[in-house]
């Protein structure tokens, strides 16, 4: 049986200090944990993420693959075509690089912070 499907059967009880006692349901507040699952997590060290900052990753995750779509996209014109057009403007191939530099940018950003 999985960890997941285990039966919680133990109760383990201990005591702890009000401002303990708040500190600890602040923090499991902040990661959208019950203080149970918060507990258990913090006693075998497993990492936990803020809830924000995995809808923020969700959000990351859809728009790189927006971005991917979009890379593809320009890759098939070119392989189709050997040219990309975006109307009369002389200034694609700047502003492909300049793009291109931007999103180099936003994901060592990405890495970094994560």
């Amino acid at each position: 049986m999985s960890d997941e499907k285990k039966r919680k059967t133990i109760r383990f009880s201990f005591r702890i200090d009000e401002d303990l006692a708040e500190h600890l349901s602040d923090k499991a507040d902040e990661m959208g944990l019950s203080m149970s699952e918060y507990l258990r997590r913090l006693a075998v060290s497993e990492p936990m993420v803020r809830l924000e900052t995995k809808q923020n990753i969700e959000r990351i995750k859809y728009e790189l693959a927006m971005i991917g779509n979009n890379l593809n996209q320009i890759a098939k014109e070119l392989n189709s075509t050997h040219y990309i057009f975006f109307g009369n403007d002389n200034e694609n191939p700047k502003k492909i690089k300049q793009t291109l530099e931007n999103l180099d940018r936003v994901l060592e950003k990405i890495y970094e912070a994560y």
